[in-house]
């Protein structure tokens, strides 16, 4: 006779029952069996983890599970704690969130989405559900979110909002939206503390064109110089060996304010030591002190500064006076620079160097163009720059015209080294100097021409918070009709750079903490190839000083 189901264990490995019939429906129960068992046991544990406790307690609970990374724990105690209280928006917040850590989207996306179709105004769950949506790059759906009515309340979640579209703006290419919504948030009343990374970063990415608040660069360099009169601010040699070991600080500092969208004031300072330690060369050691007061006309680009540099030298070298150091000469200028591109950049000035040696005084006037090559390879970076300039001096034997031009490119290496390779060429003509008794003692009837020529390779290590560290090696020549002037040069010399650039003057923090942290991280794209045009000018400056007598 059949056994009855009472009288016999039921088990998906017992003898199968007779017929096609039997079997199915003994497969059918106990299919139905256990889904019941594994679906009850953690409903019986969620509820018995809930027991006793209030909403508070709750999300305390399910906050502390995903800390601990446990995110099916958290997940079947917020199954039970969003059913026992259906009206906490907290515990919605942290259901999407857990389903988030579990890796599940789809259901982060529709618990978030019934909840903020419900409660329009809860902002950090929109905020949560445009995160959810960038992790599945929906762009589409996360502007459709944020464009939603609601959430107009002035606060850190609604700043949070803004970095958010700011964001997803950029990703859409929409450029001129993305700067809009940017501005708008670093105005905002204020912010998460925590926010604050995510501001500059929005900024960076948003604002590709826009000055930092505060920027700098520090570089210290050290090494073997084997002709001392490369870079210096004097023109002629002391008798004796001209090779040296050397120590070069150059340290520079911009303060723009971003005090209106089209005005900014602008103030920048540069000190620049370089000293030489063989005996026989240590006069040419100098310090140099610059800077520049201008404002800045232009709301992203083109953009115009306008400004005014003055510069003291002090050098080591007696020049003809009865002590050492002496202030070598002082220098006012007016200068304007005009970005017209990312790629393009023009640039002038006029202004009096006044010399210890009032032969030399003069007035100078200079100006020219430079810019980035755009390229396929994000890998490389290239720029460019080329001067001329006009000196009208006391003694016309000083009187010059004369250019420059140079080539920088700049390459990311495996494991974020990188390469910078750059050569400069420099022309001078003494239009005034034929017999002057200054470059030709013995009075030849000469004028004085000079052609330079510098190469550069430093190779950079990785950059770890602004800080990097590099050997670099360059080789220049001047070649001149007056011979009392030339000079060959190789430098070998170890380098310690930090740069940086940070925003200021950001919307208040709140002394709460944000009740969520978005699972998102924007930042500005980079290529590691971080060389401006404004960085190759600095250089070029420092070549005129030392290919053609200028200073």
């Amino acid at each position: 006779m059949r056994s009855s189901l009472s009288e016999r264990p039921l088990s998906l490995f017992s003898q199968p029952a007779r017929g096609l019939r039997g079997r199915l429906r003994s497969i059918r129960f106990a299919t139905v069996l256990v889904v019941l068992l594994c679906g009850w046991r953690p409903a019986v544990a969620a509820e018995a983890a809930l027991e006793g406790l209030d909403e508070a307690a709750a999300a305390a609970k399910a906050e502390a599970l995903l800390e601990k990374d446990d995110a099916e724990g958290a997940l079947d105690l917020l199954r039970t704690a969003t059913d026992e209280f259906p009206e906490s928006s907290a515990l919605k917040r942290l259901f999407a969130l857990a389903y988030l850590a579990d890796d599940n989207i789809f259901w982060a996306i529709r618990v978030l989405e019934q909840h903020t179709q419900a409660e329009p105004d809860d902002c950090a769950a929109r905020g949560l559900l445009v995160s959810a949506y960038l992790l599945q790059a929906a762009l589409d759906s996360a502007v459709e979110v944020l464009e939603r009515s609601g959430c107009t309340d002035d606060g850190p979640e609604r700043t949070r909002l803004l970095l958010l579209e700011a964001h997803v703006r950029t990703l859409r290419g929409e450029s001129d939206e993305a700067a809009r919504v940017a501005r708008e948030a670093r105005t905002a009343g204020n912010m998460y503390r925590e926010d604050r990374s995510a501001l500059r970063a929005v900024t960076r990415q948003s604002l590709p064109d826009e000055l930092a608040e505060l920027a700098w660069r520090a570089e210290l360099s050290g090494g073997y110089a084997s002709n001392a009169l490369m870079g210096s601010p004097s023109d002629q040699l002391p008798d004796g060996d001209p090779d040296s070991g050397t120590l070069l600080l150059d340290t520079w500092v911009r303060f723009s304010p971003a005090v209106h969208p089209f005005v900014r004031p602008s103030l920048e300072g540069q000190l620049r030591l370089q000293r030489f330690f063989a005996e026989d060369v240590s006069e040419l050691s100098f310090m140099s002190m610059s800077g520049r007061l201008g404002v800045y006309l232009g709301a992203g680009l083109p953009r115009v500064l306008i400004g005014y540099r003055p510069e003291l030298l002090l050098l080591d070298e007696d020049y003809g006076s009865d002590r050492a150091p002496i202030w070598f000469y002082e220098s006012h200028r007016g200068e304007i620079e005009v970005e017209i591109t990312p790629w393009l950049l023009a640039f002038g000035g006029v202004g009096r160097r006044i010399f210890s040696d009032t032969a030399r005084t003069r007035t100078e006037v200079d100006g020219g163009v430079g810019g980035q090559i755009p390229l396929p390879l994000s890998w490389l970076g290239l720029l460019w720059a080329a001067s001329g300039r006009y000196h009208h001096g006391n003694d016309e034997g000083y009187h010059l015209a004369g250019g420059n031009a140079i080539l920088s490119a700049q390459a990311r290496l495996p494991w974020n080294f990188s390469l910078r390779l750059s050569g400069n060429v420099g022309l001078d003509y003494y239009t005034h100097s034929r017999g002057y008794r200054v470059f030709f003692p013995g009075g030849e009837p000469e004028r004085r021409r000079d052609i330079s020529g510098r190469l550069t390779s430093i190779l950079w290590s990785p950059t770890w918070r602004g800080l990097r560290a590099g050997v670099s090696y360059d080789f220049s020549r001047r070649n001149t009709t007056a011979s009392l002037f030339g000079y060959t040069d190789h430098r070998v010399l170890a380098r310690l750079s930090w740069s940086g650039e940070t925003e200021l003057f950001l919307p208040s923090a709140v002394s709460e903490d944000a009740p969520l942290s978005l699972p998102w991280a924007p930042g500005a794209d980079a290529t590691g190839v971080d060389e401006r045009i404004q960085d190759l000018l600095r250089q070029d400056e420092q070549m005129q000083r030392s290919s053609s007598c200028v200073q």
